[in-house]
């Protein structure tokens, strides 16, 4: 059986014999009113504060030199028409490539391991601000400025986007993203108004008769609602791991195995393919085994992408 290296690439169809083809809430310092409940109450200028994930951070100025922390967010720069601000982007798997509307801007930038952060800092032109997704391998210096993304639905991440557009002087780019967003999305679900949402499986790692896959609170979550679509484990917390036996038993008819690159697609279906109760569900005997880059399923400005890509493999009838 062949398959497709593991690349980013929209959802593809895996065939193969016996059918296996398997807030962030502004919020005021005392004294000043910034925002509440993520709806901005203006002041113009700075200082500007924001509650993120470990704390307010404060910006007493405008950062200059920004370190992506993933490539969904130096995407998202380069969407904003901010790719020179970049002076690198760690996080970023070597398999991993920009989609092709964002290489040329990005073709600069470097790759940078958390473990340089150090030396960077001290650097004269090193980062003075650091974007993008948490990670438990990050031990920020307490004076270097920071925005994680905690997104949990597109409109948690578009207002993620309007604060990273404020505190870099980008909203009017950042509105016309968020337009641009919103109307196809609104597409999609013009598509699908009529249509039955599928109970859809994302596999994203195997281990010892374990699944590892997706929650209620996870982005993914919410990007398959839009597509039409329902997470068979979405009444589990975030990032579960659960026994074959749980994810067979809630009977998913499509499956989307994810590609970190760690763990290709053929090698999942190589550990899945002697299960008896796995070659029995729907999605196996109908071949609605699908293949989704881990890109796609990132709070990032691939968010509509993710929707048509999915809304399309899940729906192939509706397509426009």
């Amino acid at each position: 059986m062949n398959f497709p290296p593991p690349v980013l690439r929209p959802a593809r169809r895996l065939v193969g014999p016996l059918v296996l083809a398997v807030l962030l809430v502004l919020v005021p310092r005392p004294g000043d009113l910034f925002a509440q409940n993520g709806v901005a109450l203006e002041r113009e200028g700075f200082p500007m504060a924001f509650q993120n994930g470990r704390g307010v951070v404060t910006f007493e100025e405008r950062p200059a030199r920004v370190l992506a922390l993933g490539l969904e967010a130096a995407e998202l720069l380069a969407e904003l028409g901010l790719a020179d601000m970049l002076v690198g982007c760690a996080l970023q798997s070597p398999w991993q490539t920009p989609l092709p509307r964002y290489a040329p801007a990005l073709s600069r930038v470097p790759s940078v391991s958390l473990d340089d952060l150090p030396d960077l800092e001290l650097a004269a032109d090193g980062p003075d601000f650091l974007f993008g997704r948490m990670s438990p391998d990050l031990r920020e210096p307490a004076f270097l400025k920071s925005y994680h993304t905690l997104a949990g639905n597109k409109d948690q991440f578009f207002q993620e986007v309007r604060d990273l557009a404020r505190i870099l002087d980008a909203e009017e780019k950042a509105a016309d993203f968020i337009a641009s967003q919103n109307d196809r999305l609104a597409d999609v679900a013009r598509r699908l108004a009529k249509a039955d949402r599928v109970p859809v499986l994302f596999v994203r790692r195997l281990q010892d008769g374990t699944v590892r896959t997706y929650g209620g609170p996870d982005f993914p979550t919410s990007l398959l609602a839009l597509a039409g679509a329902e997470n068979v484990l979405g009444h589990l917390g975030s990032e579960p791991e659960v026994r074959f036996s749980e994810a067979w038993r809630r009977k998913p008819e499509a499956v989307f195995l994810v590609d970190d690159g760690r763990e290709p697609p053929e090698v999942m279906l190589a550990a899945l393919k002697d299960d008896p109760d796995f070659a029995g569900l729907p999605a196996v005997r109908e071949g609605r085994l699908y293949h989704i880059a881990e890109a796609y399923l990132l709070p990032g400005p691939r968010l509509a992408d993710a929707v048509e890509i999915m809304a399309a493999s899940l729906h192939p009838s509706l397509r426009p």
